[in-house]
């Protein structure tokens, strides 16, 4: 059972979270009372999994939207990759050149 499950026993007693329920206490309940218990169990349990396909749609959202940023991304880094090689290209150009004027003198 989750933590967060108010439990209520037949005398009116109630505790929050994770009990050890000792075999005096589970006799304590009649039926009624043990069912009463499942049944907020299961509905806590319902209640988050409502929760989590509520959230579904919002996670796809969110995804679609990084993936389509990391498409982008992606396209910038093969830009961004083929400008530093031209560059290089020129750099090692520029020094070759250098190293000769230097030689002339």
């Amino acid at each position: 059972m989750s933590q967060s499950i108010m439990l209520r026993f037949k005398k009116g007693i109630a505790l929050r979270g994770n009990v050890a329920y000792t075999a005096a206490t589970m006799q304590e309940l009649d039926d009624d009372g043990r069912k009463d218990i499942l049944g907020e169990a299961l509905m806590d349990e319902l209640k988050v999994i409502r929760e989590y396909l509520a959230d579904i749609p919002i996670i796809k959202q969110t995804l679609a939207k990084v993936e389509a940023r990391l498409e982008q991304l992606e396209a910038d880094m093969v830009v961004i990759k083929a400008i530093a090689k031209e560059h290089s290209v020129q750099l090692d150009n520029h020094e070759v050149r250098i190293r000769k004027l230097e030689r002339v003198r």
